[in-house]
């Protein structure tokens, strides 16, 4: 396998397990959450934003982005599988942009809530944050497919 085949395959396996994370909080944490007390909520979800940008997390989460982008470059200049290592690393940026412009905001808008005010904070957070959560983990799974068939050799 060429270098850019290699790159194309990490980029793959850290895409899909950062997707992995999105899709472990679409299928049942957040399902979970929902199951407690309004306020209840509000305090784990908070716990759990506080504790969610650890250096591994950070790293997984940016660094697989960047290792799609990087992918695409060298499958454009070695003539590699272009369209999909281009589309992979087009989704997986466009499910980073997501983090970024959706979830964090809520995130710090609910760490901003007094659980006392739980029904109100929860409600407005729990749907819109599990709605572009799902887009994540569905982008980044369709990325991480992309970025594999890229790193077939044609």
């Amino acid at each position: 396998m060429t270098g850019t085949g290699w790159v194309l395959v990490v980029a793959s396996v850290t895409v899909a397990a950062n997707a992995g994370v999105f899709v472990a909080f679409s299928t049942f944490v957040m399902r979970a959450l929902g199951d407690l007390p309004a306020a209840d909520a509000v305090r784990a979800m908070q716990s759990v934003n506080r504790r969610a940008p650890t250096p591994a997390f950070m790293a997984l989460l940016v660094g697989s982005t960047v290792l799609a982008v990087v992918g695409a470059v060298a499958a454009l200049v070695s003539g590699g599988r272009v369209v999909p290592a281009v589309a992979g690393a087009v989704l997986a940026v466009v499910a980073f942009a997501v983090t970024g412009v959706v979830n964090v905001p809520l995130n710090d808008r609910l760490e901003a809530a007094d659980p006392a005010d739980g029904d109100r904070a929860w409600s407005a957070y729990a749907g819109p944050w599990t709605r572009a959560n799902h887009a994540r983990a569905a982008l980044g799974l369709l990325a991480a497919l992309l970025l594999a068939v890229a790193a077939v050799p044609a």
